[in-house]
């Protein structure tokens, strides 16, 4: 259960780590896909790992007042999130190795999620503009930096563009966790992030961009086959 809270947490920092900016164009709405389109191993312990990681893929749309998120990792974990910013409502939905949770979120606790997703222990990214890269039709540059996450060292290379502005209802896509070498913060959306661990390594990369809502991404489950997070794994979630 551990690890699988470890590529949770991976997981959710690609949701998290992107900035306010000042671009070309505004987003309003938009459904995302990220997916792993490379990734290697040069360890037993890093295959395993990339067994995982291999098969995440994540979709993300949203409007001015909602926010659906779904995670998937294969058949081991399936993740769910309905924000409703007009109603005050943020809802998870877990399903990890056969046992299913669910849990209703104040916004304290929304906010910690995102805020400890992206607590990187030293998050000083270095500029390389001069080594870019074309995603989806979008002009991207190289920002590199090493970090930590959830006690794992490793290496993050980025590549972000400064031509769209993504707006969305609970400020999840606008967070500052990008910062320079010289304390300035990063301006950029990233459309590719390729990490690099003692064994392993991948690149998780914005494989679609639609400027359209998908209310339909997230059907809210029903019945009783989700059970209530327990105060502990809520807390762990939750960081509170």
């Amino acid at each position: 259960m551990r690890k699988i809270y470890i590529f949770l947490s991976i997981a959710l920092f690609f949701i998290t780590t992107t900035n306010s900016l000042s671009a070309q164009k505004t987003i309003k709405e938009a459904t995302l896909t990220w997916a792993v389109t490379q990734s290697n191993a040069t360890s037993d312990q890093g295959a395993q790992a990339l067994e995982m990681m291999k098969s995440l893929e994540m979709k993300w749309t949203f409007n001015e007042s909602k926010m659906l998120g779904n995670m998937t990792m294969g058949s081991m974990m399936d993740t769910k999130f309905v924000v409703d910013k007009k109603n005050d409502s943020r809802k998870v939905f877990m399903s990890m190795m056969g046992q299913k949770f669910k849990a209703d979120l104040k916004e304290d606790q929304f906010s910690n999620m995102v805020g400890n997703m992206q607590n990187q222990g030293g998050n000083d990214f270095t500029i390389k503009k001069d080594q870019t890269k074309t995603i989806l039709g979008y002009n991207c540059y190289l920002i590199t930096s090493e970090f930590t996450q959830r006690g794992m060292k490793g290496t993050i290379n980025v590549y972000i563009t400064e031509d769209i502005n993504i707006e969305d209802a609970e400020g999840l896509f606008n967070q500052n966790a990008f910062v320079d070498t010289e304390g300035n913060q990063v301006k950029g959306f990233p459309l590719s992030m390729n990490y690099q661990f003692p064994g392993f390594t991948y690149t998780m990369q914005v494989i679609e961009l639609k400027e359209t809502f998908s209310p339909h991404l997230v059907e809210v489950p029903k019945g009783e086959e989700y059970k209530a997070m327990d105060p502990s794994m809520l807390k762990q979630f939750s960081g509170q």
